[in-house]
């Protein structure tokens, strides 16, 4: 009886023992979106970064996924487009400094491939988007990678236009290690 009465209170505390979630630090990125103008495709690069990453692959619908990126350090390599982008027409980069990337569920849809639900603001409008990704980890370091599809309409980036696409397909990349076996701050994210 005390075996029974002592493996019942054994499983009730594993029960109500919090599960912590890994939560990586971001070692290197890349941000990339590319539109046609013109027919021709043109891309574009973010190089600020801030991400909360607390992700376990066997338990996706614990995990949360918070990003932003810096609106004003878009980059196609043409200062005159750059220059346009951050303008009060497209991004409005001093209006809204940060683009914002929130989950709201995760789900596991094969082997290190995910769905993710998030909350993508962008200029103070919040859509809905999915993203497909996969989660890789080998030792210490992981990758995520992700694809994804807009339109610039839905947020108000740029007007109506007979020679912008209102498609922008969105690629992330992001290589990162667990933030509890690292000593000290985090480090500056470099853009890769």
């Amino acid at each position: 009886m005390i075996r029974l009465l002592s493996l019942g209170l054994l499983c009730l505390l594993c029960a109500f023992t919090p599960v912590t979630v890994t939560t990586w630090s971001v070692k290197s990125y890349s941000v990339k979106c590319k539109i046609r103008n013109a027919g021709i495709p043109v891309t574009a690069a973010f190089t600020d970064l801030q991400a909360n990453l607390r992700f376990d692959p066997s338990r996706p619908t614990e995990s949360t996924i918070t990003a932003s990126l810096g609106a004003g350090t878009i980059k196609t390599g043409v200062s005159l487009r750059d220059y346009q982008l951050r303008s009060r027409n497209y991004l409005y980069a001093d209006k809204y400094p940060r683009l914002l990337m929130q989950s709201r569920q995760i789900k596991a849809v094969g082997k290190n491939s995910y769905l993710g639900q998030f909350d993508l603001t962008i200029r103070g409008v919040t859509r809905v988007v999915e993203v497909p990704f996969s989660f890789v980890q080998q030792g210490n370091l992981v990758t995520f990678k992700g694809k994804f599809t807009i339109n610039r309409q839905d947020f108000g980036v740029g007007g109506s236009s007979l020679i912008l696409d209102d498609k922008v397909d969105i690629t992330v990349e992001v290589t990162g290690s667990d933030s509890s076996k690292e000593p000290g701050p985090p480090a500056t994210l470099p853009k890769t």
